[in-house]
C-alpha cells in the first residue's frame, strides 16, 4: 500500500472527480432546490407557524429579506459542514487523495465528489443572497461575487490537468477559503436570526454582537495562517499567476470579514445606547413618582423610594461592557 505523508504538497495533480463535469448541473439542481425550500418551507410553512409568526409580522420588507437570507444561509451552512469539512480536512491534513473513496463506504463517493457537491452548494448559497437580499455592501458584493468566479474556475481547471500543473492545489486552496467562510459566517447568521425574536433583550443582544465581533476579527488571522501555509510552503509548485493573484484575493476577502467585525461592533454599541436609554426612561418614571408620593409637607422624599439615575448616565453600563 502507498504510504503517504501528510502534505498537500504530495497531492497528485489529478480530476478532483469524476462529478467535475457536471458541476454545471450540480449547480443548478442546488439553486433550484433552495427556490422549492424558500418557497414551500420557509415562506410557505415555517413563517406560519407559533414561532416565527410574530417575528415575520413586525418585520419590514426589506427586513424580512433579509432575515429569510440568514435563516436559509445557516441551513445551507449546517448541509455545509455536514459534508465538507471531513474531506477537507483528510485531504489538506491527512494523506488522503481526492480520488480516494469516502472511509466506509466503499468505492462511492469519494472525497473529490463530497468537495465538488460541496462547492456547488456553497457558490448556490451567494449566488442567493446576491439576487435575494434588497440591500448589500459592495464589500459583501465583491467577496461574494469574487469567490463564486474563483470556486467556478478552481473547479474548472481540474479538468484539465495536464495543461494546469497546479490545479488540484488551486483547488484545495479555494475549499480551504470556502471552509473558512462557512465556519465564520455560521455564528453572525444565528445571531442576527437570534436578534429578529428577541429585540428588547438589549443586554443580551449587545453581548452576542460583541462575540460576533470577535469570531469575525479574529478568524481571518487562523485563516491567514492556513493559506500562507499552503502558499509558502509549496511557492515552487504554483503557477507565476496564483503567485500574484493568491495575496491579491486572499486581502479582498479578508476586507470582507473585517467589515463584518466593525458591522457586528456597530450593533453592539446600538444595543448598548438603548439600554442606556432605557435605564434613563425607568429613572424618569421613579423620579416622577416619587414626587407625587412626597405628600406630607415635608419636602423629604419618602424613605423607600430610590432615586435613579447616576449622575453619569454611561455608568449605568460598566466600562468596556460585552
Amino acid at each position: 500500500m502507498e504510504k503517504r505523508t501528510p502534505n498537500p504538497g504530495n497531492l497528485p495533480n489529478e480530476p478532483a472527480s469524476d462529478l467535475t463535469k457536471y458541476s454545471a448541473l450540480i449547480f443548478t439542481i442546488v439553486a433550484a432546490a433552495v427556490f422549492l425550500a424558500r418557497m414551500f418551507f420557509f415562506e410557505g410553512w415555517l413563517i406560519r407557524t407559533k414561532l416565527y409568526r410574530p417575528v415575520w409580522a413586525r418585520l419590514s420588507w426589506v427586513h424580512k429579506r433579509s432575515f429569510m437570507v440568514h435563516n436559509i444561509g445557516a441551513v445551507l451552512k449546517i448541509i455545509l459542514m455536514t459534508l465538507g469539512v471531513y474531506p477537507w480536512a483528510v485531504v489538506t491534513f491527512g494523506t488522503a487523495k481526492l480520488q480516494d473513496p469516502v472511509s466506509g463506504l466503499g468505492g462511492r463517493p469519494t472525497l473529490g465528489d463530497l468537495m465538488i457537491v460541496t462547492m456547488q452548494i456553497f457558490q448556490v448559497g451567494y449566488i442567493f443572497e446576491l439576487f435575494y437580499r434588497p440591500r448589500i455592501s459592495y464589500v459583501t458584493g465583491a467577496h461574494h461575487l469574487g469567490t463564486v468566479l474563483l470556486g467556478q474556475v478552481a473547479t474548472a481547471l481540474t479538468l484539465n490537468t495536464a495543461a494546469v500543473p497546479d490545479a488540484t492545489l488551486e483547488f484545495v486552496l479555494c475549499f480551504s477559503w470556502g471552509a473558512f467562510d462557512v465556519l465564520g459566517q455560521f455564528w453572525p447568521h444565528v445571531v442576527m436570526i437570534t436578534y429578529r425574536f428577541i429585540p428588547n433583550n438589549h443586554r443580551l443582544l449587545a453581548r452576542i454582537f460583541y462575540i460576533a465581533m470577535w469570531v469575525e476579527a479574529i478568524s481571518p488571522f487562523a485563516e491567514t495562517a492556513l493559506i500562507f501555509w499552503l502558499y509558502g510552503g509549496l511557492w515552487d509548485r504554483w503557477s507565476i499567476s496564483m503567485k500574484i493573484a493568491t495575496p491579491v484575493l486572499h486581502v479582498i476577502f479578508k476586507a470582507s470579514q473585517f467589515w463584518g467585525a466593525r458591522v457586528f461592533y456597530q450593533l453592539a454599541r446600538k444595543e448598548e445606547e438603548r439600554l442606556r436609554q432605557k435605564h434613563l426612561e425607568g429613572a424618569v418614571i421613579s423620579l416622577d413618582s416619587a414626587s407625587k408620593e412626597d405628600s406630607d409637607g415635608s419636602g423629604k422624599t419618602s424613605p423607600d423610594v430610590q432615586l435613579l439615575p447616576p449622575s453619569n448616565p454611561s455608568s449605568v453600563l460598566p466600562k468596556g461592557f460585552v
